[in-house]
């Protein structure tokens, strides 16, 4: 066990360990940058929670019922309309991501 120098007392354990990953999107002028965990560096072989439709795992029982109540077997409800475009996806936030990276000149007008 590791101690301090100065105080002897132990160093807390870290349970997990993530990673920042900055991503740089150049359009035009503007330049956009998101910031998130690009992964968790633990490993996922762990994870218990399987769907039995698809085979998906999860770490955690609620992200395999939001699947199951959101995504697993259901048709795209979210369609964006800009420019007769044809992306289709399960989830509002996959479309709006998707709007800014492929429609941005047309939203800013």
């Amino acid at each position: 066990m590791r101690t301090s120098l100065q105080t002897e007392k132990p160093f807390a354990k870290t349970s997990k360990i993530r990673m920042w990953k900055q991503r740089q999107i150049q359009m035009c002028s503007v330049e956009l940058y998101f910031l998130g965990y690009s992964a968790n560096i633990e490993s996922y072989d762990e994870q218990a929670y399987v769907c039995m439709n698809c085979q998906r795992k999860y770490k955690y029982k609620g992200n395999l019922q939001a699947h199951l109540k959101h995504e697993c077997g259901k048709e795209p409800r979210f369609v964006c309309d800009i420019n007769n475009c044809d992306y289709r996806t399960k989830k509002k936030s996959d479309l709006k991501r998707h709007q800014i990276l492929r429609h941005f000149k047309v939203l800013m007008k």
